[in-house]
């Protein structure tokens, strides 16, 4: 049989042989991971599942793959109902349905995960996934608020009441000390109170009750922290040390990975680079890629600009980005894109690897080379831009700088990045959703093989209605 014909073969009587043993609960699922990768083939395995199913109720391995079909689809909601019958036949407390949760809360379906971890805290209350669903349910609703732009500084200290609300509620619970990491965040990077969350974490770290895993990212925190303040000695300390305490570890390479960015930020491409090629053979996808397309924009650049100056104030952009100076960090990139020469204070990281012109004062003359004169940086600079626009609330100019992206660059590694966010702008900010189904549609056609296909996939047909009405929000 050719490869198509096999593996639809495959997916019609591999059901059959799962019941043999309960060892082939996680076997069946890696060997679907491999074949049904199209829509169709996965609505095939899912009607399969659901006649074998009705015929055979009490075959737990035909219902636990039914889940994992449903959010390989990313039907979310699906997956809950499925999940919520599970953990009912087979007296599991809502552990499959906090499974499914924090698939669709990392996957930002908010409805869904504020239903299911509302539902786990009403049915199992005398359970170990009680306080998890309380603390997930806030989880969500923090997740939802960091997701909507410009952030609601009210929002947050409701959020910070919630969390603290929780830790006196529960001293000294694991999760209450979770939930003090979470609340030191919040006081960083959303309301300017640096030294509350310095403090929060340092006792969090000190606190011998605490995990050895929740100290490390605490102490990956505090230096996030550090870099907002302007102190990345320190940053790069607390890196380093979860570095050799969490060695070989996926939380070992996140710190690599912030330390190899600390060092793009400085502008030493040399010592980032030398990160980035051990964390691109990491275990952990998300940071192999993180480090594979840092890695990547760095050798574009150099390869046509040796020095790096046009890379550098682009890094320094992205440094006062990420330190919440939005309106600095655009005034930057407005002057990146033009060019030009510019007054800019001594100690602004944004000229921090530049010759002055000229000197006065505290403030120095710098020569600022254009975006344009370096193509390979542009569409970078047009992405890193929408986000500015992004998060200052102006919706639409972001659109305009993606579809620059899209129009100029639709080989390049951000076209998919950069169709899929106009449709989720579209979807989640204009509020103009027959556009957003329209850019959807078109990206689906345009980038098949993407990465962001399957939840394109999933909210062009949540948009059009194929999942009923949505959840309520959370």
């Amino acid at each position: 049989l050719p490869l198509e014909g096999q593996k639809a073969k495959i997916v019609q009587e591999f059901p059959t042989l799962l019941p043999q043993s309960s060892a082939n609960h996680q076997f069946g699922k890696n060997v679907m991971q491999a074949l049904p990768t199209k829509p169709d083939e996965l609505e095939s395995l899912e009607r399969i599942l659901y006649a074998r199913i009705q015929k055979n109720p009490d075959v737990e391995v035909y219902s636990d793959l039914l889940i994992w079909v449903t959010i390989q689809q990313k039907n979310f909601y699906a997956s809950f109902i499925q999940a919520r019958a599970y953990d009912k036949r087979y007296k599991r407390e809502g552990e499959k349905c906090m499974e499914v949760a924090q698939v669709a809360l990392d996957n930002e379906d908010f409805a869904t995960a504020a239903k299911i971890y509302r539902y786990v805290a009403r049915e199992y209350p005398g359970t170990s996934n009680y306080l998890m669903a309380r603390l997930g349910l806030i989880r969500t609703r923090e997740a939802q608020i960091r997701k909507r732009y410009p952030v609601n500084t009210d929002s947050v200290r409701t959020l910070v009441e919630d969390y603290k609300s929780f830790i006196q509620q529960y001293p000294d619970n694991a999760y209450s000390l979770e939930a003090r990491r979470s609340q030191a965040t919040l006081h960083a990077m959303y309301l300017d109170e640096k030294d509350e969350a310095i403090r929060l974490l340092e006792e969090l770290i000190a606190n011998t009750k605490a995990t050895l895993y929740l100290r490390s990212k605490a102490k990956l925190d505090l230096g996030d922290i550090y870099l907002l303040k302007g102190e990345p000695w320190e940053s790069t300390l607390l890196y380093s040390q979860v570095e050799k305490i969490q060695k070989e570890n996926p939380l070992g390479y996140e710190a690599k990975l912030k330390n190899a960015k600390l060092s793009y930020f400085k502008g030493d491409f040399m010592l980032a680079q030398e990160h980035l090629d051990i964390l691109k053979e990491a275990t952990t996808r998300e940071i192999a890629n993180d480090a594979m397309d840092l890695s990547m924009r760095i050798k574009e650049n150099i390869a046509f600009d040796s020095a790096g100056e046009a890379l550098k104030e682009y890094a320094a952009i992205e440094l006062l980005l990420y330190q919440n100076k939005i309106d600095e960090a655009l005034a930057a990139m407005e002057t990146f894109r033009a060019g030009g020469t510019r007054w800019v204070s001594k100690d602004d990281p944004f000229v921090k690897n530049m010759r002055p012109l000229q000197t006065q004062g505290d403030s120095v003359l710098v020569q600022v080379k254009s975006a344009g004169q370096l193509a390979t940086i542009l569409d970078d600079v047009y992405w890193l831009e929408s986000n500015i626009r992004l998060q200052k609330g102006e919706f639409l100019k972001a659109i305009d700088l993606l579809q620059k992206i899209v129009k100029d660059y639709s080989s390049d590694i951000l076209a998919d990045d950069a169709y899929f966010r106009m449709g989720e702008i579209y979807e989640r900010y204009v509020g103009d959703l027959p556009k957003a189904m329209e850019v959807y549609r078109e990206f689906l056609n345009r980038f098949p093989g993407s990465v962001y296909a399957a939840e394109a996939r999933k909210r062009f047909r949540s948009l059009r209605g194929d999942f009923g009405p949505p959840a309520p929000t959370p």
